[in-house]
């Protein structure tokens, strides 16, 4: 069986949470979560498994997960950049600024992976009304 890119770091990203708060001793908060969430690739996923494991007391492993933290917010900024370029790849068009929005509210960077790689797998006739259904759903009133 063949797995997504993004099924496989939706997983590890699972799997580090669970791990970095056994590690931690306590709950993780929402910047320690959004700081593995957004790590970027699953190399990186590794590599901050392998830093927490070596981390000899649960305060050095808070410390960890700050510094984690603290580059999130810079990586999901230059994710959601590079995905607004692209989608207009993809859809063979500039992006309207509803749409810059709406990628700009992009949480995590697995969200923009799925994103991506769903357009990716349909043909290129298709591409445009997904893309229209999708920002209709975010339009709805839920």
């Amino acid at each position: 069986m063949i797995h997504r890119y993004s099924t496989i770091y939706h997983q590890l990203c699972q799997q580090l949470e669970a791990y970095a708060q056994a590690r931690a001793g306590r709950p993780l908060t929402a910047a320690e979560r959004q700081g593995i969430w957004n790590a970027g690739s699953v190399t990186l996923l590794r590599v901050v498994a392998d830093d927490l494991s070596a981390a000899p007391t649960p305060d050095a492993v808070s410390s960890r997960l700050a510094t984690l933290a603290s580059a999130a917010a810079e990586r999901i900024q230059h994710t959601r950049a590079s995905l607004a370029g692209q989608l207009q790849l993809l859809l063979g068009r500039a992006l309207a600024e509803e749409e810059l929005h709406y990628v700009a509210t992009l949480s995590t960077m697995y969200a923009a992976m799925r994103l991506v790689e769903h357009l990716m797998e349909l043909a290129p006739e298709q591409r445009e009304a997904h893309w229209q259904q999708i920002l209709g759903e975010r339009r709805s009133p839920v």
